[in-house]
């Protein structure tokens, strides 16, 4: 049966367990709040080694017109406000409470769909304080040049996104890839790469925190 285990004997046996058909056990969340952890064993050359993994789950909220949407297959003009039981309203912070009533999650990747298709709005960022106040915010709104990033990068806990289908060329990747509080979200339309071919084909300008989106299957 899955337990928790947090010690390092047991994570260093996920590089060799990595290589093997694995057998997993149900989630155990633990008090800690650090994640989910996955606990199993797994066969390797009539070897049983026993693996644990910690996962983070971080929740995706899709705003339009200021609001959380319910995303479906990707087609961003049919989004329409996401309506839950876990939340009165679909304002951005009162989804976010409702997900966090399930569990206590530290992060939620945003994605500002006006900002994608029509630049960033000013009171976007504003209107993100008090998400930003009770979790890290992964913000995906459409950056495609380094002034667009200026400010974002001075926010405490937003995680600016690079989407590739954003980007012109790979210069911003190339002026910000030791930055370590940028994502770059590798983003796909069925097995088609969206982005420049360079940024693809070069994984020396990949961040440390590496997307990758099948935006069909979005929702």
């Amino acid at each position: 049966k899955p337990k928790r285990c947090l010690e390092d004997s047991c994570r260093d046996n996920l590089a060799i367990s990595a290589l093997c058909h694995l057998e997993m056990g149900t989630a155990h969340i633990p008090t800690c709040d650090q994640g989910l952890f996955f606990a199993g064993k797994s066969g390797f050359h009539g070897c049983i080694i026993p693996w644990i993994l910690l996962v983070h789950i971080i929740p995706v909220l899709d705003i339009k017109d200021g609001l959380v949407v319910r995303a479906h297959m990707g087609n961003r003009a049919a989004y329409r406000p996401i309506e839950t039981p876990l939340s009165p309203t679909a304002d951005i912070l009162d989804v976010a409470q409702g997900l966090r009533q399930l569990y206590p999650f530290p992060a939620f990747y945003v994605a500002e769909l006006d900002a994608i298709q029509q630049g960033l709005a000013a009171g976007a960022l504003e209107r993100l304080k008090p998400l930003v106040a009770v979790a890290d915010v992964w913000l995906d709104a459409g950056f495609a040049s380094l002034r667009q990033l200026e400010g974002v990068l001075t926010m405490d806990g937003v995680w600016p996104v690079l989407g590739s289908e954003s980007q012109a060329d790979t210069s911003v990747l190339g002026h910000l890839s030791g930055n370590p509080r940028l994502v770059l979200s590798l983003d796909f339309r069925g097995d088609e790469f969206v982005g420049p071919p360079a940024l693809f084909e070069n994984a020396d300008l990949w961040l440390s925190r590496v997307i990758v989106m099948t935006l069909r299957r979005v929702g």
